[in-house]
């Protein structure tokens, strides 16, 4: 019975010195790039609390901004109808399930700031077609049914929970509103 026992170098040892120095060449390049400013921040996202309010004939959501930063709802290319909105997202549910994409309202301006105690307006059409505001009496928002460029606001319904979701789409896509109400 032979009892020698004879160690045999593998490639162990040389893959870990090569895996070794590869971390410490990356690491290494990752602080020089964050240092020299070469790698780009992370964007703050954009925090903010709203409140659904309904009014008695629901023919528009207010949206309450109660608290947060500031938001710039910007139009964007022109679509018919309305206008599709940059920088936030808005996004209505029925009880149904149907989501719909909110537009801007046409008569606004380019840039709306919301700011806390400010208030945004949801308008449905008969198509249904809906429109965000700054006034609960804005007009000439876009088609959706009703004739014409001005179209008609409708009652929100059918009744039941409806969603409101609003997203950063600028910086982040955190969702910054998701909230249920009543119809």
């Amino acid at each position: 019975m032979n009892n020698s026992w004879h160690q045999e170098r593998g490639i162990s040892d040389m893959i870990s010195v090569v895996l070794i120095l590869s971390l410490v060449v990356i690491l290494t390049a990752i602080v020089i790039a964050m240092f020299l400013g070469y790698m780009p921040a992370l964007q703050k996202p954009q925090l903010s609390a709203f409140a659904v309010n309904r009014v008695p004939n629901d023919t528009y959501i207010e949206l309450h901004m109660v608290t947060g930063d500031t938001l710039n709802a910007n139009k964007g290319a022109g679509s018919s109808p309305g206008v599709t909105l940059t920088n936030i997202s808005i996004t209505i549910t029925n009880p149904s399930g149907l989501s719909s994409v909110v537009n801007m309202c046409a008569s606004m301006p380019s840039t709306t700031v919301v700011t806390p105690g400010k208030s945004l307006y949801i308008f449905k059409r008969s198509q249904p077609v809906y429109y965000l505001a700054t006034s609960p009496s804005a007009t000439n928002c876009g088609g959706g049914g009703g004739g014409g460029g001005g179209g008609t606001n409708v009652a929100f319904s059918p009744s039941g929970i409806w969603r409101i979701v609003i997203a950063d789409t600028k910086n982040s896509n955190t969702v910054l509103f998701d909230g249920n109400f009543q119809i």
